[in-house]
């Protein structure tokens, strides 16, 4: 599901600043470091959104070396999954 159609579904029939609110950004990472986010976040409950920059056909032409993922979290999970990102890139220049 992408992350206009979960947005929808998580404020439906809201006005569409109310569902830009609905999920808000935590991170950008590149696939490897992506998955490894994405694997924490399910450990802890974190529910979460992809949205890759490329998607699925463009990057499978151009290679996975050039797709990022960016990750939405729902506010109510924010300061959560702010702290689980940044134990685990701790040593990641500044992250």
């Amino acid at each position: 599901m992408n992350l206009k159609n979960l947005l929808a579904d998580r404020k439906n029939g809201g006005s569409p600043q109310e569902k830009e609110e609905a999920y808000c950004f935590l991170t950008e990472k590149e696939p490897i470091w992506g998955e490894m986010l994405a694997d924490v976040l399910k450990q802890n409950g974190v529910p979460f959104v992809i949205q890759k920059a490329l998607g699925g056909g463009l990057s499978d032409r151009v290679g996975p070396l050039l797709e990022r993922y960016s990750f939405y979290v729902p506010p109510e999970y924010s300061e959560q999954a702010k702290e689980l990102a940044g134990e685990l890139f701790s040593g990641e220049n500044g992250e």
